[in-house]
């Protein structure tokens, strides 16, 4: 794509009108606007227009639906995060945010809600990293672009064996992309996960250790252990995924 990493248009026209605010080129950090002689400052100025966003509108977003007790659900989740300016790949600072409301927040409801919501997030962002992965697998699988399997039943073949993996089932997806075990499944998704989602995991959830006599790091947290405690609904996040790639 040309233009990725976009910021919403919700936020850019709420930010053009603040104070200290002002309006951002949409040939900011583009081959287009290198040829503009104000192109420093137009990045800049989209720079700062960003740090705004994660720094103030990201913590207001979560402290309005703590307090408001505002639950997303799949319907809402894009929705509710879009008209407040916030876009979808920027769920991982919220969950930092609201996990961090879930330790200091004098009321015990508050923290209570946070907490969840937070779990409620990492849930969603792996649900999309699973559609991420079976989209590429039925691309090396069927040989189309658009990751389409051409049948129904190859689609849910290719899915059912990807859940089994990931949910530990048992099996696995072999010789489409994938094998090993839970704990396997569970690391990749540790590495992968935050580079579609920045601040999605704590540092413990991120914690190494190096294997002894050896360069191999570990993970502290096994990758089952960090499936059971953190993705509390399994069945959600089945059918989730399933919602995402398009089956019933």
């Amino acid at each position: 794509a040309v233009l990725y990493n976009q910021l919403r248009p919700e936020f850019v026209a709420s930010y053009a009108a603040s104070p200290g605010g002002g309006a951002l080129s949409p040939d900011a950090f583009t081959g287009f606007g290198g040829f503009d002689r104000e192109a420093r400052a137009l990045n800049r100025a989209v720079s700062e227009a960003t740090k705004h966003l994660l720094g103030s509108i990201v913590p207001e977003t979560c402290r309005w639906l703590v307090r408001a007790k505002r639950s997303l659900d799949n319907a809402s989740l894009a929705p509710t995060l879009h008209a407040r300016g916030v876009n979808l790949r920027f769920m991982g600072h919220m969950r930092r945010v609201l996990l961090r409301m879930a330790e200091s927040e004098p009321n015990v409801g508050d923290r209570e809600f946070a907490n969840a919501l937070g779990h409620a997030l990492l849930m969603e962002m792996v649900a999309r990293q699973m559609k991420w992965d079976l989209r590429s697998i039925m691309r090396r699988s069927t040989g189309k672009p658009d990751g389409a399997a051409g049948q129904g039943e190859a689609l849910e073949v290719i899915v059912s064996q990807y859940l089994a993996l990931g949910l530990s089932y048992g099996g696995g997806i072999g010789k489409l992309g994938l094998s090993g075990d839970a704990d396997v499944f569970w690391d990749r998704m540790r590495v992968v996960l935050p580079a579609k989602f920045r601040c999605c995991l704590t540092e413990e959830e991120l914690q190494t250790t190096r294997e002894k006599g050896g360069r191999r790091l570990r993970f502290v947290m096994s990758g089952r252990s960090f499936f059971r405690t953190r993705l509390v609904d399994h069945w959600w996040l089945k059918a989730r995924v399933c919602e995402l790639v398009g089956l019933e």
